[in-house]
C-alpha cells in the first residue's frame, strides 16, 4: 500500500469513528455535559454543535485531501454538503430518540461549523499556503 493511500485509509477510519461518536451522543436521551453545560454556558447546545460538526468537516476534507490519485471535484463544497446531510439524518436519527427531538436550529448550527471551516481551510490555502492546493 502506497503512503498516500495509507494515509487516506488512517483517515477515512477517523472520519467514520468521528461520526460514529456524534451518531453515538445523539443516541443519548441525555448526553454526557448537556444538563451542565445548559446551566454554565449560554447557548451551550449551539456551541456544542457547531464544534462538533466543525471537527467532522475538518475530518472529511483532510480523508477527501487525501483521496489516491486526487479528487475531480470541489473537495470544499463536497466536505459542506456531506456533513451537512450527516447533520440532517442525525436530527432525523434524533427524533426517533426518546427525550430527543428534531430541530432545524440545530441543523443550522451544525451547517455553520461546516461552513467555518471549509470557509477558513479555502481562506488559508489560497492565500496564505498555495503549496498545499491540488
Amino acid at each position: 500500500m502506497g503512503a498516500e493511500k495509507k494515509w487516506f485509509v488512517v483517515f477515512l477510519v477517523i472520519t467514520i469513528l468521528y461520526a460514529a461518536m456524534i451518531f453515538a451522543l445523539s443516541s443519548s436521551s441525555d448526553p454526557p455535559g448537556s444538563a451542565e453545560g445548559r446551566r454554565t454556558v449560554p447557548y451551550f447546545s449551539h456551541v456544542a454543535h457547531t464544534v462538533l460538526y466543525f471537527g467532522l468537516a475538518f475530518c472529511v476534507f483532510e480523508t477527501l485531501r487525501r483521496y489516491p490519485d486526487g479528487m475531480e471535484t470541489n473537495i470544499y463544497a463536497l466536505t459542506f454538503v456531506i456533513v451537512v446531510l450527516y447533520g440532517v439524518s442525525d436530527e432525523v436519527h434524533q427524533h426517533f430518540v426518546p427525550y430527543r427531538t428534531f430541530m432545524l436550529i440545530d441543523i443550522f448550527f451544525n451547517s455553520l461549523g461546516a461552513g467555518i471551516l471549509v470557509t477558513s481551510r479555502f481562506i488559508l490555502e489560497k492565500y496564505f499556503n498555495p503549496c498545499t492546493l491540488r
